[in-house]
């Protein structure tokens, strides 16, 4: 793989009980130095993460993450304002992947055993 390595992540866990990926990359000019670099030269950059199957001590990072260079295709333009159609007004056009609603607790169910209305 022609690459260079930016950092390792280590797992932890935020006060909610979360998992998360931590880790540092260095100082901005450490990243242009990089990017600018004769293998990066014209070239798109991918980001590969690899689980860390040396790990041997937690003072090392769980995941290494690495900058490949990779062709760049050249994107492409944006139709005209009269060649594209619309969508309908009432398409919900966010990814279902994407849930940018706030989370709200779920009410407890012994909020509903007096007899009151379920919320369905």
């Amino acid at each position: 793989m022609d690459g260079v390595k930016l950092t390792g992540l280590w797992k932890r866990e935020s006060s909610k009980g979360g998992t998360f990926l931590a880790g540092k990359a260095g100082t901005p000019d450490d990243l242009i130095r990089i990017l600018q670099g004769e293998e990066f030269a014209g070239k798109g950059v991918s980001v590969m993460v690899f689980k860390n199957s040396y790990k041997t001590t937690d003072s090392q990072p769980d995941y290494q993450v690495y900058l490949v260079p990779h062709e760049a295709k050249p994107r492409e333009t944006a139709p005209a304002a009269g060649d594209a159609q619309d969508p309908p007004a009432d398409t919900d056009h966010t990814p279902a992947r994407w849930d940018l609603k706030p989370k709200q607790e779920p009410e407890p169910e012994e909020a509903y055993l007096d007899g009151g209305a379920l919320p369905f």
